[in-house]
């Protein structure tokens, strides 16, 4: 089992979930998928998670504000 899916650590996926990735990696049949799986970090920085989302979500809202006709409009 890889590293990042061993179901160790602070958080890990629910029971059934694993085992389902556990036959996926097993099978062979996605090599792209184990590697994503291999090199994911296994305890990513929660403030780096959390700037990254909330940077996807202002950048959601700007682009669904109108855009500024500058002063007078």
């Amino acid at each position: 089992m890889t590293r990042a899916w061993s179901g160790s650590g602070d958080v890990s996926p629910a029971p059934a979930a694993l085992s389902h990735l556990r036959r996926i990696l097993a099978s062979g049949g996605h090599p792209r998928f184990a590697r994503m799986v291999e090199e994911a970090e296994r305890h990513p920085d929660r403030d780096a998670v959390f700037t990254w989302q909330l940077d996807r979500v202002l950048d959601g809202l700007a682009a669904a504000l109108p855009l500024d006709d500058g002063p007078g409009h």
